[in-house]
C-alpha cells in the first residue's frame, strides 16, 4: 500500500525525499523529482506507519530527521519550498515556481506531524518538533496573498519575479 511506497523510496539514494511516481512497467523507473505535497505526505505517512505499528519509534525519528536534514538544505523562497526538486541533486527544477496550494499542503501536513510528535514523551520527538516549528514559523504565506482581491495567488514565478495570473 501507500506505506510500502514510502518505505521503499525514502532512502539515501533519494536524499530521503519521495519520488513523484514509480512506473513499474516496462522498466521499473522512478521519477527523480519531488514536490512539497509529496514531501509532506511522506513525512506524515511515517507517523501513520508508526501509529499502526509498521515501524518503531527509532525508525520514525530516523526518517523524519533525515528528511528534515534535506528540507533544511533546499533552496526556498521566503520559507516556501519550490514546486519541484531533483531527488538526486536537490536542485530546483526549472522553471523555479512557488505553488501556493503545494506549500499549503506541505505546511498543513507538517503541522499535523508536529502535533503528533509533540504528543510523544521523547526527547528526540521534542527536537524534531522544534525543527518543524522553525519551518512552520518561517514560511510566509502573507507574500502569496493578494489583499486587493482577498484571495491567494496561484503562486510565484521566481525566475520572472512575478505572481501567477490566477487566484484561489
Amino acid at each position: 500500500g501507500m506505506w510500502r511506497y514510502f518505505s521503499d523510496f525514502l532512502n539515501e539514494k533519494n536524499n530521503f525525499l519521495p519520488p513523484d511516481n514509480y512506473q513499474e512497467e516496462p522498466l521499473g523507473i522512478e521519477a527523480r523529482r519531488t514536490s512539497p505535497t509529496n514531501i509532506g505526505l511522506a513525512m506524515l505517512s511515517c507517523l501513520g506507519a508508526y501509529d499502526i505499528g509498521f515501524i518503531d519509534e527509532e525508525r520514525l525519528f530516523f526518517l523524519i530527521g533525515k528528511t528534515l536534514d534535506t528540507i533544511e538544505k533546499l533552496e526556498k523562497w521566503n520559507g516556501h519550498l519550490l514546486n519541484w526538486y531533483s531527488t538526486e541533486t536537490l536542485q530546483p527544477l526549472r522553471p523555479a515556481f512557488v505553488s501556493t496550494v503545494d506549500n499549503g499542503n506541505f505546511i498543513a501536513m507538517l503541522s499535523a506531524l508536529k502535533n503528533g510528535l509533540s504528543a510523544m514523551e521523547n526527547e528526540s520527538a521534542e527536537r524534531l518538533s522544534c525543527r518543524l516549528a522553525k519551518i512552520l514559523s518561517t514560511t510566509d504565506f502573507s507574500l502569496l496573498y493578494d489583499e486587493r482581491k482577498d484571495l491567494f495567488f496561484i503562486g510565484y514565478d521566481c525566475e520572472k519575479k512575478a505572481y501567477a495570473e490566477g487566484h484561489y
